[in-house]
């Protein structure tokens, strides 16, 4: 009689410094989602109103506002470009596998296309008495928040869910 085993599962210990290290890294993420979260509130209040505009001679009247909206707006995002980075050079410090790196190129990818698409905007707004104005906005919103969304499944899905279970708790070989 012959058996076979489908299935073998290793535990490799973890040491406390790796820990601490993931637990960081995590409270990083954390901190980045938290960034994006508010990022994408202060703009769903900017695209929302836009989206009411019938024409970007209406806001002529509130261009203080808008100047003073892009500024802040500016501000969440640099918020979470500083936090981004904080978690990428973390992430290359405690990761030395090739599926981190496919996963940075990802988040890398999404974000370029996120600053571009931000761009843009910030441009809009140095015009917004111009027609186009709150539509042009509101599409690049869109996209904005596609991008973001895919990077935060990601970051969840990917790289939290690997820390928590593989990292924090053990790690698991099959």
């Amino acid at each position: 009689m012959q058996k076979t085993a489908l299935s073998v599962e290793f535990s490799v210990p973890v040491s406390e410094s790796e820990k601490k290290q993931a637990q960081l890294l995590r409270n990083e993420m954390d901190a980045l989602l938290e960034y994006m979260s508010e990022f994408h509130e202060f703009f769903d209040i900017l695209a929302e109103s836009l989206g009411e505009v019938e024409s970007g001679k209406e806001l002529i009247s509130i261009g203080n506002l808008i100047v003073k909206y892009k500024y802040k707006l500016r501000d969440h995002f640099n918020n979470v470009i500083r936090q981004l980075s904080k978690v990428l050079l973390e992430s290359k410090r405690l990761f030395s596998e090739t599926k981190t790196d496919q996963i940075q190129e990802t988040i890398k990818a999404n974000f370029s296309e996120i600053r571009l698409a931000f761009i843009d905007v910030i441009h809009f707004m140095e015009d917004y008495s111009s027609d186009d104005f709150p539509s042009k906005t509101v599409e690049k919103y869109e996209l904005i928040n596609k991008y973001m969304s895919q990077v935060e499944i990601v970051l969840r899905d990917e790289w939290m869910a690997h820390i928590d279970k593989n990292i924090l708790t053990k790690v698991k070989l099959s």
